[in-house]
């Protein structure tokens, strides 16, 4: 299995239309897990919300991104499963 660090990031240029409100999710054994989910559209239309986590959401901050900035986001995908039912996730990254 590949670490994060040999994985290949996409970009793409987008307009934020939102960003979601802190979610603090509490985990038993490992440590929480802090993010927020922004809501992009690129040029052609196509929408996605890509989440920031932990150390990441700062950079929400010192970018002064919020809704209508026009963002170029570096992403990776990691697809999850649980109880059954699978998800797309897409993580900024830059």
């Amino acid at each position: 299995m590949s670490s994060q660090l040999d994985k290949n990031y996409f970009k793409l240029k987008g307009t934020v239309h939102a960003v979601g409100d802190l979610i603090h999710i509490k985990r038993d054994n490992i440590p929480d897990l802090l993010k927020r989910v922004l809501t992009v559209e690129t040029p052609d239309g196509q929408i996605l919300y890509p989440e920031l986590r932990n150390g990441k959401l700062k950079m929400l901050e010192e970018q002064n991104i919020k809704q209508g900035s026009t963002v170029d986001i570096e992403y990776l995908f990691q697809g999850s499963e649980k109880n059954g039912k699978r998800y797309n996730n897409i993580y900024v990254n830059n």
